[in-house]
């Protein structure tokens, strides 16, 4: 059985992926718009904890974030 992601003959014959990273993107594509709701919900209700736990991560992880930054404002500046 041909695999509906790739189209790769698989190892798995009672299955319509062929391995689980197929089975995965798969599932992730096809709840994409139910998981983008959900995390706007989830961020209305909680948006004090995402903040808190957005600004704790910038100052534990600030050579990251000040990187992040400038990759990002350059690309705006080739645009």
């Amino acid at each position: 059985m041909k695999c509906i992601v790739c189209g790769n003959e698989g190892e798995r014959p009672r299955s319509k992926f062929c391995c689980s990273k197929c089975e995965q993107k798969y599932y992730y594509q096809t709840r994409k718009e139910y998981r983008t709701q959900y995390k706007k919900e989830y961020y209305e209700q909680h948006k004090d904890e995402c903040l808190e736990r957005n600004k704790e991560w910038v100052e534990e992880n600030r050579d990251k974030w000040n990187e992040y930054q400038r990759k990002r404002r350059k690309e705006m500046k080739e645009k």
